[in-house]
């Protein structure tokens, strides 16, 4: 049977209670206060104000609390929820009513109140805290955009005062467990859309030469009572489509452009972790992307900003100087890209030129005439070199001679080796004019081993030969 509507009104002491009657074999009954309605067009409705008392002298005001009803006792039933709720907007275009929280404010050098939303407590028997949702509301169904959520804090009026910090602190987790994440995510759309971007920028400076706030991304540090190492900071682009052709999201560290009369840019600075006691730094690692299938992994480049005015800057690489004792400095180390098969290899380059120094034979003597068929070593490698080619040139000859490369190894005569060109070359056809040869296409033909030499092979008929070059350019590998 239905409960008979009833509204207990009572009061204790100083105490007023508006109570919705009690169920009986049902529910209880609701309680509802509501303001009154407009008497003619365009009145706005009556207001409801819940206030707690005033307090008198130095006692606290009175606490104004709106609560859900508990549970019954049984297994399964949810505590009442408790909602503040804007009024909807009914007129055309008009905006829905605002949902405002509020602490109270202070008086003199008080501070004002905070306002707290606190997700319920969970059960004793392993149940969850209540979450914690502030949710913008839903754009309309044709083209309006959803709601925005804005986190501001608290502006200073007096003079020289800081505003009010914005902390998002997830819950201490206890014993071993990990600590939850904080997680900022831009909005996901539809089909075609973009996703939405998350911006964190620091403050902007005050207009007289206020400097702007510092954005700082640190892993969190590790337990100071063990051996618990510091979390990571990633930066990561994001994911391309499952599609043929989206490329993955690109991940940018810019300093910041200078936008007065002669300031310089900011500096963008990568640096490993320093180290404790005996424990090493932290290695600084700049790795390119990895190829697909069939793709070429990403270029590495390091390039200096362009000069719109003056010399172009200078590129530096310092390794690390020893510190005590005997202690030895850092290498530089320049490793080029092994090859597959028979591939060429990676190979160091100036200017995208390859070969970093020759080695030369010169005639010193117009006396000194080579004869055909002899040949001479003209260098002994000391570690591994590629040959990348060879050039001639004479002041004058009576005829035309040729010279070969050769590599020699072990105990190999002199030109009795692998020729390391791609053919004889003729060291003069027109007196002073520079002949160039090119290298055999053989990789393992023109690298050299350390112990390895290279000779001249003449052949032809060398005639009156008098100002003869040979120059060999190699690279180390």
């Amino acid at each position: 049977m239905a409960s008979t509507p009833q509204i207990d009104l009572t009061v204790v002491g100083t105490t007023l209670t508006i109570t919705g009657g009690n169920g009986s074999g049902d529910a209880g009954q609701a309680l509802t206060v509501k303001g009154g309605l407009a008497g003619s067009s365009n009145f706005a409705g009556g207001a409801i104000t819940v206030v707690g008392g005033a307090g008198d002298g130095t006692g606290a005001g009175g606490a104004a609390t709106l609560t859900g009803g508990a549970s019954g006792a049984g297994a399964t039933g949810a505590g009442g929820a408790a909602t503040v709720t804007g009024g909807a907007a009914l007129s055309t275009n008009n905006v829905g009513g605002v949902a405002s929280l509020i602490g109270g404010a202070g008086a003199g050098t008080g501070n004002g109140a905070a306002a707290v939303i606190t997700g319920g407590l969970g059960g004793a028997t392993s149940g969850v805290g209540g979450a914690v949702t502030v949710t913008g509301g839903a754009g309309g169904t044709a083209a309006g955009a959803g709601g925005a959520i804005t986190i501001v804090s608290g502006a200073a009026t007096a003079a020289a005062t800081a505003a009010g910090a914005v902390t998002i602190n997830p819950g201490l987790s206890t014993t071993s467990a990990t600590a939850p994440a904080v997680t900022i995510t831009g909005g996901a759309v539809g089909t075609t859309g973009v996703g939405g971007a998350v911006n964190i920028a620091g403050g902007v400076g005050g207009t007289t030469s206020g400097n702007g706030g510092a954005v700082t991304h640190n892993g969190g540090a590790g337990g100071t009572g063990g051996t618990g190492n510091g979390g990571a900071t990633s930066i990561v682009g994001g994911a391309s489509g499952t599609g043929a052709t989206g490329a993955g999201g690109a991940a940018a560290v810019t300093g910041g452009a200078a936008l007065s009369t002669n300031g310089a840019g900011g500096a963008v600075t990568v640096s490993g972790g320093a180290g404790v006691g005996t424990g090493n730094g932290g290695a600084v690692t700049i790795t390119t992307g990895a190829a697909g299938a069939t793709g070429v992994a990403g270029a590495l480049a390091l390039t200096v900003g362009a000069a719109t005015a003056g010399n172009g800057s200078a590129m530096t690489l310092t390794a690390g100087n020893g510190a005590g004792g005997t202690a030895s400095g850092g290498n530089i180390n320049l490793v080029p890209g092994t090859a597959v098969s028979t591939g060429t290899p990676g190979e160091i380059q100036v200017n995208s030129a390859s070969g970093l120094f020759s080695v030369n034979w010169q005639q010193y003597l117009a006396a000194s005439v080579p004869v055909t068929g002899t040949s001479y070593t003209m260098f002994i490698a000391d570690r591994a070199y590629r040959v990348k080619g060879a050039r001639t040139v004479a002041s004058s000859t009576g005829a035309v001679p040729t010279i070969d490369i050769t590599k020699d190894t072990g105990t190999t005569a002199p030109g009795a080796g692998s020729s390391v060109l791609s053919s004889a070359t003729s060291i003069n056809t027109t007196a002073n004019t520079v002949n160039t040869a090119t290298a055999n296409s053989t990789i393992a033909t023109v690298t050299l081993a350390a112990g390895d030499r290279l000779a001249i092979k003449w052949g032809g008929t060398v005639g009156s030969l008098t100002g003869a070059c040979v120059s060999v350019l190699l690279v180390p590998v």
